[in-house]
């Protein structure tokens, strides 16, 4: 559930407040730890995780709030409410909405080829930073991709699915996330066994772009088993008024076999994505220069800010206030707004 917050950041501006039940984060932190591989004839060892449920969480809420890219939403704080347990993650906020707009089973008008460019290499950058710090998003789709006010910048959202790499490099994935139109032939399989979240992603990213310049999803069937069949075997269609250069890069970024499917580094030379329009295209080894700093224990420990007493105090009054109100008709007290809360302590 996503709020906008009555909290602004130092420049005034408004900022989106994202609530997760802990409840769902510990079930994520049970996935988290079958997936990590354990070194044979090694005694089990009592681990930081084991002692507090959400070291995890913690660790990979230090990890997002170090990561600054302009097409990254950015992750400001995160709140913990023991009463209610409950989460609360206070992000930037977007004002522009989704990217696009696509609708399932139905044809859209498309973004003109330059529009689409101009999001996409915003986009690529995006999953590029992601990747060199060992983030898969795995969940990429129009409605995941926010435009600020204005409409000149994108920035990818909702990191509820994401996965960080086990190990240095290994992106090999075992759960299926994402959503049905947007997931890959490997995740369609029935049984499948470890995925790569970096080919996921850029099949994911695929779909995304083919919905901006053709208006439609590139797979689409009503009944969920049909789907997965039409992704892993059907064709992809493609309209006669894209250019040959935006369909050599749809065809290579929805290449069925994810070993021969384009990646990353060769996006940046296709000559769809560096045109030319003059735009400067971050490299690889640019966003190398900005690798966040070593993540320490102190910012683990200090990832997740526990909501003051005073919050649950300013929450009973304003409860007691209403009821009070509810209660005597003929008078409204003229305090009644002191039970709200307009800014952090």
């Amino acid at each position: 559930m996503v709020h906008l917050g009555e909290l602004r950041d130092e420049a005034n501006h408004f900022v989106a407040i994202k609530e997760f039940g802990k409840m769902r984060l510990r079930r994520n932190l049970r996935v988290a730890q079958h997936r990590r591989p354990r070194e044979p004839n090694k005694k089990p060892e009592v681990k930081k995780e084991n002692e507090d449920p959400l070291y995890l969480v913690r660790t990979e809420v230090a990890i997002m709030k170090k990561l600054h890219h302009p097409n990254v939403i950015r992750l400001f704080e995160v709140l913990d409410d023991s009463d209610r347990e409950e989460l609360y993650m206070v992000y930037e906020y977007c004002s522009g909405g989704v990217v696009y707009n696509v609708k399932p089973g139905e044809q859209t008008t498309p973004l003109s080829e330059e529009m689409a460019h101009k999001y996409f290499i915003q986009i690529l950058s995006g999953i590029d930073y992601l990747h060199v710090h060992g983030i898969v998003h795995r969940d990429i789709k129009p409605d995941n991709i926010l435009l600020t006010q204005g409409g000149e910048t994108c920035k990818m959202v909702d990191f509820g699915v994401s996965e960080m790499f086990v190990k240095p490099g290994d992106d090999t994935m075992r759960r299926t996330a994402g959503s049905p139109a947007f997931m890959s032939p490997a995740l369609c399989e029935a049984g499948h066994g470890e995925t790569h979240g970096c080919p996921d992603d850029i099949w994911a990213f695929g779909v995304t772009l083919y919905c901006m310049v053709v208006g439609r999803l590139p797979f689409y069937k009503e009944n969920l088993y049909d789907l997965y069949e039409s992704v892993q075997h059907d064709e992809l269609q493609l309209d006669d008024h894209l250019s040959p250069e935006c369909c050599d890069l749809l065809k290579r970024m929805l290449d069925k076999n994810e070993n021969t499917r384009i990646t990353v580094p060769e996006m940046y030379k296709h000559p769809w994505v560096s045109p030319k329009t003059g735009e400067p295209i971050p490299t690889l080894e640019e966003i190398e220069k900005n690798m966040v700093e070593e993540i320490t224990e102190e910012d683990v420990q200090c990832a997740i800010c526990r909501i003051s007493s005073v919050f649950a105090v300013a929450r009973a009054v304003s409860k007691f206030k209403r009821h009070s109100t509810m209660r005597r008709d003929s008078e409204t007290p003229s305090d009644s707004s002191g039970g709200s809360v307009q800014q952090l302590p």
